[in-house]
């Protein structure tokens, strides 16, 4: 597990938690440039490892199905977590194209743990940022044909 901190001080309120790879990057391309309070981040990449988060008074999770061990990771974290009795924030990354019964059973948790009002939830559905990337670049390819070919 990668742990890192964007100061150095013991007095921390609040930790992100990325659960793998795919959840990691989400958060350095998304949402870090717009980061501006002291917090810990944890890269957590197996279960082992979710003993060492700190605690403070705010988490913010970021889970993406594609990580590995998805199921357990997000299991155990939350079972760690919610004893701290805190604010928890979680952030699903969710795409169509993934459908397996580990996701299933995370989004069941995850649901039935914010209608209980125990975590927030909220659903980031990738596959409708991916169809608005290639409308808009074929819009582009479309202006450019334009372009050279009515210049003949």
């Amino acid at each position: 597990m990668e742990t890192t901190s964007n100061k150095y001080n013991h007095d921390l309120q609040s930790c992100v938690i990325t659960t793998g790879i795919s959840s990691l990057n989400f958060y350095n391309e998304q949402m870090q440039p717009f980061e501006q309070s002291d917090f810990l981040l944890y890269n957590l990449m197996r279960v082992s490892s979710i003993k060492n988060i700190t605690k403070v008074a705010y988490y913010q999770v970021i889970i993406d199905f594609r990580d590995n061990n998805i199921k357990e990771v997000v299991f155990e974290l939350l079972n760690y977590l919610l004893t701290f009795n805190v604010e928890i924030d979680v952030k699903i990354i969710y795409s169509e194209m993934i459908i397996s019964d580990d996701a299933e059973e995370c989004m069941s948790l995850l649901n039935r743990l914010s209608k209980h009002k125990l975590i927030k939830l909220e659903t980031i559905n990738k596959s409708l940022e991916l169809k608005k990337e290639k409308e808009n670049k074929y819009w582009i390819k479309r202006l450019r044909n334009v372009f050279f070919y009515g210049f003949r």
